[in-house]
């Protein structure tokens, strides 16, 4: 069984419509830069300190979900996993799947890719999980979105404005009202964030105070990525690659949260179609977020070909980023159970943390840690039988209250 591999950059001509959703965010006390009053994360001294992060150090448990593979049950590459009630839900291209959350037995696939009467048109691997509503989203049309539940059911619709605003993704504010990022492939978008409610019809704008020069003999080259949404009990957050803020975002208030300072070492936006390959930007500090608990800030830090994951202790101030080498990408050491590291994707709004790892990687960490695995409990030790083809392990920790 072959899985779908998947570009994470996008080249883009003519008119076009994408949809992504988002993860979560929420507040706290956190540190403060030198002569900001914005919580600030030091990510030059994160990157020249980083160092092994253990998982104990913000998680008290984990565990492991194998998800069963059959033929109809086929995860996509680059997946987003999400949990409601007792579901796995599994979102990758094209392909949404739901498994149990206790056996990870495959339950169903969620309506279908394809224009019949009840299939989607679009789903990306970054498809919003709104844990308030238990609901996540797809494209029936470019400007049609449905509103799902875990069992496929339909329980709401609305309309995204299709003018020159180029919504790309969007978020849920309050029932009838919802915020899009306006796309600036081109360097000529007025605006950066646009509200808009069920119908379509565009109630206010945030204006896009940033500017960048596109020549646009050399096409068009876009990161999916670039301005993404993220939610926490309610609340709505935002950030744009090339852009160091992160933003709280209400109906009638873009104000900034957060800042990720890099020390003139990210890539500014007005250069921001100056470096369309991955190489190109290789030596900037380039940072994601993947989520924020009360407690905690987690995200990623690119740079040099390397994604190392962080963590911010918004109580004591303190940053650490981790490097456990021989790797692409830095997880976190797990010393809760001596497995496998352990990479977040999403947290819950139950203090939960989210990740997976594919079975080959699993089956390497076998093989390379033989002394290890002979100390594993039996139901871990089961984990070396998979096969290289199998489903990815879903892994669910437990932060520390």
């Amino acid at each position: 069984m072959k899985r779908l591999k998947l570009s994470m950059q996008t080249a883009i001509s003519g008119f076009f419509t994408l949809f992504l959703i988002s993860s979560s965010c929420s507040s706290g006390t956190e540190k403060k830069a030198n002569g900001s009053s914005l919580p600030t994360i030091d990510l030059v001294e994160a990157y020249d300190n980083r160092t092994e992060v253990s998982l104990s150090t913000f998680a008290e448990s984990i565990e492991y979900i194998p998800l069963e593979t059959v033929e109809k049950s086929l995860v996509g590459n680059y997946p987003s996993f999400y949990l409601a009630d007792d579901k796995i839900i599994s979102i990758a291209f094209r392909q949404i799947y739901t498994f149990d959350k206790k056996s990870g037995k495959f339950i169903e696939e969620i309506r279908g890719y394809g224009e019949g009467p009840n299939e989607y048109l679009s789903t990306k691997k970054s498809l919003e999980f709104n844990e308030e509503d238990e609901v996540f989203y797809v494209a029936k049309k470019p400007s049609l979105i449905w509103q799902l539940n875990s069992s496929g059911e339909k329980t709401g619709e609305f309309e995204i404005p299709t003018d020159e605003n180029y919504i790309m993704g969007f978020s849920k504010l309050s029932d009838n009202l919802f915020v899009g990022y306006n796309a600036n492939p081109t360097c000529n978008q007025k605006n950066k964030l646009t509200i808009f409610d069920s119908q379509g019809k565009i109630l206010k704008t945030f204006p896009n105070h940033q500017s960048c020069i596109h020549d646009l003999s050399l096409g068009i080259s876009f990161d999916t990525d670039e301005g993404r949404f993220y939610r926490d009990r309610g609340n709505v957050y935002f950030k744009e690659t090339y852009n160091d803020t992160l933003f709280y975002v209400s109906d009638d208030t873009l104000s900034a949260h957060l800042i990720f300072d890099s020390k003139n070492q990210s890539i500014p936006y007005e250069d921001k179609t100056k470096y369309p390959t991955l190489e190109s930007r290789a030596n900037f500090l380039q940072p994601s977020v993947i989520d924020i608990t009360q407690q905690h800030i987690f995200f990623q830090l690119t740079t040099k070909g390397q994604t190392f994951n962080g963590v911010f202790n918004r109580e004591t101030g303190e940053t650490l980023l981790s490097d456990i080498g021989r790797t692409e990408i830095h997880g976190f050491i797990n010393d809760l159970d001596n497995f496998l590291p352990f990479v977040p994707q999403y947290a819950t709004d139950n203090n939960q943390l989210v990740g997976y790892i594919e079975a080959p990687d699993v089956l390497a960490w076998f093989d390379e840690n033989p002394e290890k695995a002979a100390q594993l409990p039996e139901r871990l030790k089961k984990l070396g039988e998979i096969k290289a083809d199998d489903n990815p392990v879903v892994m669910i920790v437990d932060l520390k209250e």
